[in-house]
């Protein structure tokens, strides 16, 4: 299991070994496989067999061993395999202004409807036309994979038809996201660019 140190300058010379499989069978290999921060910031790891364990690391803001990795720390009380419990998130910080994420969650409030919006042709090698449904005007961004953005205009009120030349964007998947003056996001689509 090897560890990063996500606030070091050189990520890739950061990386230390916590710990290796210690080749415990419970009953087949209870390697590392998917984690999970548990609701007393543990991280809880499962294996990728069917097995009963659980390995815990006990202070993952430690860099090192000093993280305290425990192999096999939990025996469950039946054979799990590929899945791990999904724990709530009850220590979130004090936001300004203050956040209940138990309550209205996924609601849109009746006067911020969300823009449908449909591209043609896609996929395209350059020219696309971007069609809105109508709107009270936004800014339109095209993400690559990264998240990085590679183009951005301002929409102006009602204007359903938006030219978008994407010729000069490398081949590959793009998200096209709508966004209000607020940065508050009412649609989005992919489209995929080919030469």
């Amino acid at each position: 299991m090897q560890q990063y140190d996500l606030w070091a300058s050189d990520l890739a010379s950061s990386i230390q070994v916590v710990a290796e499989y210690d080749g415990t069978l419970a009953p087949y290999p209870a390697n590392f496989f998917q984690m999970m921060p548990g609701p007393d910031a543990k991280i809880y790891i499962i294996t990728t067999y069917d097995n009963r364990v659980l390995h815990v690391i006990h202070s993952p803001d430690s860099l090192g061993v000093a993280c305290n990795l425990e192999q096999h720390a939990i025996t469950l009380p039946a054979r799990t395999s590929y899945f791990i419990p999904n724990f709530a998130n009850y220590r979130l910080a004090a936001l300004d202004p203050p956040c209940d994420t138990t309550s209205h969650v996924g609601t849109v409030q009746p006067d911020e409807q969300p823009i449908s919006l449909q591209i043609a042709p896609n996929p395209t090698s350059g020219f696309t036309e971007v069609c809105l449904s109508p709107h009270r005007g936004c800014s339109l961004a095209v993400y690559n994979v990264y998240g990085q953005v590679i183009k951005t205009q301002r929409i102006e009120p009602e204007l359903g038809k938006i030219p978008l030349e994407m010729g000069e964007a490398a081949a590959g998947l793009y998200w096209v996201v709508l966004t209000d003056e607020r940065g508050k996001i009412l649609g989005t689509a992919k489209i995929s660019v080919i030469h």
